[in-house]
């Protein structure tokens, strides 16, 4: 195992995502990171129009609403920078005084610390993880990858070692994060909740009713509930991914037209239960198995009541940049989902350090 470099480890952290960013962020940023200066960046100046055309105002707003997704990326991507440029940095300073402590060098401590205990990937755990992920992999043969997904398994266990042991200095020494997380705004007018509207954390799930990886966050959802009870709410946000999922608008009425006889979350329930019934008329036999006044919902469902109100949720998260399914927020605070094999241990992560905070 090579020793741990922090010129290395800094690197990492500073170009880890930027080549994704557009030209003029990428800029700017490199600008920030390299010299510790900030971008300076053009605001909507007090007052007055943004542009005036046949003598009519534009005004900012409209700027910003046209934009509005693409700006809120910028600024999460903001966020998640310093995010990462903070971590890096506490991670510094405390092995900086562990190493002062012990009366060694910081590079030296963490290869004792961390490196050492690194054990090797075996040849097994490269064929196990190649099964696992094969087809993602475009079924590449195993011998043409065998390094790389060695270099990778290496790697995590590296940094699960690393975070650990950071995790037990930062008790040692105390650390205090005046970082404050970045949040969407969200609003939750008329949206279906389930528990108090006054409870301490608020979650949020923007959803798609044809979605099977929405599905599966639903056990999650529920553990959350049980387990903080009144201390939690949860709303229901739609986002019918209709390019993919075609049926998927028709369940989101449905649901909301079953909420205008107080059965919104039953129906939820249904609905997930039987992703592949989602034909009109499926939907009102679950209507009818759930005893709502199926003269009443279809006439909403076959109507379009509902269908304002979709379009409500569904320009809300195209303000917001959301653009996948399923996305949560904690009080506005995103939670990453991407992969994450253990959902509830994050998403209470959260909720307990927003509940701490009230």
């Amino acid at each position: 195992m090579s020793s741990y470099s922090f010129e290395s480890q800094r690197s990492s952290f500073r170009l880890r995502g930027l080549s994704a960013l557009p030209g003029r962020l990428f800029l700017a940023v490199l600008f920030f990171l390299t010299t510790g200066l900030p971008p300076v960046a053009a605001e909507p100046p007090e007052g007055g129009p943004a542009a005036v055309v046949g003598g009519e105002a534009v005004s900012w707003a409209e700027v910003e609403s046209a934009v509005g997704g693409q700006l809120q990326a910028l600024d999460r991507q903001r966020q998640q920078l310093l995010e990462t440029g903070l971590d890096a940095a506490v991670e510094k300073r405390l092995v900086e005084l562990e190493a002062a402590r012990l009366e060694t060098s910081a590079e030296s401590l963490l290869e004792a610390e961390v490196g050492s205990h690194v054990a090797e990937v075996t040849p097994e755990e490269v064929d196990l993880w190649y099964q696992q992920n094969r087809a993602r992999l475009g079924n590449r043969p195993k011998e043409s990858l065998a390094p790389q997904i060695a270099d990778f398994l290496r790697q995590q266990r590296f940094d699960e070692r690393r975070r650990s042991w950071v995790a037990g200095l930062e008790k040692r020494f105390g650390v205090e994060r005046h970082l404050e997380p970045w949040r969407v705004d969200l609003s939750l007018a008329d949206a279906p909740v389930r528990g108090p509207a006054d409870a301490p954390a608020s979650v949020v799930i923007f959803s798609d009713f044809q979605c099977p990886f929405c599905s599966r966050i639903l056990p999650t959802l529920e553990k959350v509930h049980e387990t903080y009870g009144d201390q939690v709410s949860i709303a229901f946000r739609n986002l019918p991914l209709e390019s993919i999922h075609p049926q998927a608008r028709k369940a989101a009425e449905a649901a909301l037209c079953a909420e205008d006889q107080g059965k919104f979350w039953p129906m939820h329930d249904a609905i997930f239960a039987r992703q592949k019934e989602l034909a009109p008329e499926q939907l009102k036999a679950r209507a009818e198995e759930l005893d709502l006044d199926l003269d009443r919902f279809s006439t909403c469902l076959d109507g379009g009541a509902k269908t304002a109100a979709v379009e409500a949720d569904l320009r809300q998260a195209g303000e917001l940049g959301i653009s996948s399914t399923p996305s949560i927020f904690v009080n506005g605070r995103p939670v990453p989902l991407g992969g994450n094999r253990e959902p509830f241990a994050t998403i209470s992560a959260l909720i307990d350090e927003e509940i701490g905070a009230e």
